[in-house]
């Protein structure tokens, strides 16, 4: 390739990863103007939609004492809520993904065909109905503990890469440590 073709990806590449960088700092920002978290979950849950297409965004806290989970927040895309994943929902969290990133401190994708081998195969996944083909579920992590996850569900033909994965990370990075997340234990 010529030098001036390097040159034009070099800078494409550069304003893609300032416009991401930009998104990630509004995100951050967001979080840490309100007081409480549920004032900005909406907004929070659109900035993340356009980095990472969701059917469904849920913030859950670990218990890894209790060995629960609980939910704080979900939203599914069209800004309504979660039947069955209501604030303060409880949860068992052995056998879950979330299990799993408690131990690993390292987020996960898991894609499938359609939504029956979803609900089959993820441990208290919704049914077939909720319409979900695959999860992306990043910890949060707060002073090297996990205290939650970011989880997102897709629907349709979205699917969840590397890619999403690392936006992911980035994004729980960015809320991780903000001080509701670490003194509620929202996660």
């Amino acid at each position: 390739m010529s030098r001036f073709v390097l040159a034009a990806l070099s800078e494409e590449a550069l304003a893609r990863e300032a416009a991401l960088q930009a998104k990630l700092a509004e995100i951050g920002r967001m979080f840490s103007s309100s007081p409480h978290i549920d004032d900005v979950f909406l907004a929070f849950a659109g900035l993340v939609n356009d980095l990472i297409t969701h059917r469904r965004i849920t913030l859950n806290e670990i218990d890894l004492s209790a060995q629960t989970i609980v939910t704080r927040y979900a939203l599914n895309s069209d800004g309504t809520g979660v039947d069955g994943l209501e604030m303060g929902t409880l949860l068992p969290l052995a056998g879950t993904t979330s299990d799993s990133i408690s131990v690993t401190r390292d987020g996960l994708f898991i894609n499938f065909e359609n939504s029956e081998e979803f609900s089959r195969t993820l441990r208290g996944a919704p049914g077939p109905e909720a319409s979900l083909t695959g999860v992306l579920n990043v910890p949060l992590i707060v002073r090297g503990d996990v205290i939650g996850t970011l989880t997102l569900s897709s629907s349709g033909d979205q699917k969840y890469s590397d890619e999403s994965l690392q936006l992911g990370q980035r994004v729980a990075a960015q809320i991780s440590g903000i001080p509701e997340c670490g003194a509620v234990g929202v996660a």
